[in-house]
């Protein structure tokens, strides 16, 4: 809502934006002709893999757009079968020189050479349409970024069964949801949230919690589970 009437690029990464942002940025840009550009990446691919800006923006709003120049991307199956046709969702494969060595977990590991050989299977679960765009809908494993913070539900579950807590989670990559039997009183729901928040940074108001029978604890996404 402030005139800006110099600024003419705006860029995004770190996290997905929420399609009702993405939406109303839209909207403003279009309006005041400014160039938006969304970036996609990981740490280990130093640390961009794909871009949609321009026109793409506004056509393919919700997209990560296409890999960079001299990069490649891939969609493969729950059995590692490299996915051709559109519209199949699969794990995002990547391919291209800013894929990171490895990784150095002692000082014997910084010896070991190019051990990811360019190729860098990402976690993100995602797929491809007719034009080539692709659309993240979630991970494969269990670690997410809520608010910019990255998180692990293994991580957290073990952490608050140490406390007392035997607790399940799972998140939709905006909050964290929990669910726990036997769960006595308001009190330890507060008191589950000031621990999570103490360790990880995530805020109370970003944890929910929900029944234990509710279906999205079984929840599925062609064949991958999805961060349960």
């Amino acid at each position: 809502k402030i005139k800006l009437p110099h600024l003419k690029y705006l860029t995004q990464a770190g996290g997905n934006l929420d399609i009702k942002y993405l939406k109303y940025f839209k909207k403003i840009f279009k309006k005041n002709k400014i160039n938006f550009i969304v970036m996609y990446g990981q740490t280990e691919a130093s640390p961009r893999m794909s871009y949609l800006a321009g026109d793409s923006f506004f056509k393919k709003t919700g997209s990560i757009g296409k890999a960079l120049k001299n990069c490649k991307f891939e969609l493969i199956d729950e059995k590692n079968k490299i996915i051709f046709k559109p519209n199949k969702t699969g794990e995002i494969v990547f391919y291209g020189d800013n894929v990171s060595l490895g990784y150095g977990y002692s000082l014997k590991d910084l010896f070991l050479g190019d051990v990811n050989k360019k190729k860098l299977f990402t976690g993100d679960l995602a797929y491809r349409d007719k034009a080539g765009f692709y659309y993240i809908v979630g991970r494969k494993n269990r670690i997410s970024k809520i608010f910019g913070i990255r998180i692990d539900l293994n991580e957290i579950e073990k952490r608050l069964e140490k406390r007392g807590f035997k607790v399940k989670c799972l998140t939709d990559d905006k909050y964290l949801k929990i669910t726990f039997k036997n769960r006595n009183n308001i009190k330890d729901e507060n008191k589950i949230k000031k621990i999570i928040k103490n360790f990880s940074g995530i805020r109370e108001n970003y944890i929910f919690f929900v029944k234990e029978n509710k279906p999205e604890h079984s929840y599925y996404f062609k064949g991958f589970k999805l961060r349960k």
